[in-house]
């Protein structure tokens, strides 16, 4: 079996993080989706890799609306080979799947403190307003 070259995953990883901060970049960052299962979207990022010796793709992946609504999840980071899908983590909105990804998989570490601050901070924030305006409608 064959196996990328630590230099055609760094590149792959480049590409998908660059995808993904253009995406964050965006005022409404889950309005840029459609969620359509069976169209173009259906894979928001992907890149490859090596998993135990085989070729892989790493992929954040919207759901179809059963398994939604068996889950929650509506966005999903797989591992897909060959022979093999494997769900690794499930997110219940598309901003969170794409900061955590981007930070905990693709964000070289001379990049790390930048993009937390500009975009993880931003989500968190993001969030917090969202909680406060709910409990201010619930009161």
């Amino acid at each position: 079996m064959g196996s990328f070259t630590a230099d055609e995953i760094k590149e792959s990883k480049f590409k998908a993080f660059a995808k993904i901060k253009k995406y964050l970049e965006a005022e409404d960052v889950a309005g840029q989706f459609t969620g359509d299962y069976f169209g173009a979207e259906k894979v928001i990022v992907s890149w490859i890799g090596n998993h135990k010796g085989t070729l892989v793709e790493y992929r954040l992946d919207h759901c179809d609306s059963f398994y939604t609504s068996y889950s929650g999840y509506k966005v999903v980071f797989v591992r897909v080979g060959l022979f093999q899908q494997k769900q690794i983590s499930g997110y219940q909105g598309i901003h969170r799947a794409l900061v955590d990804i981007a930070y905990k998989q693709l964000c070289p570490k001379e990049e790390s403190d930048a993009f937390f601050q500009k975009y993880i901070t931003r989500f968190n924030e993001m969030v917090k307003k969202q909680a406060k305006e709910k409990s201010e409608q619930q009161s």
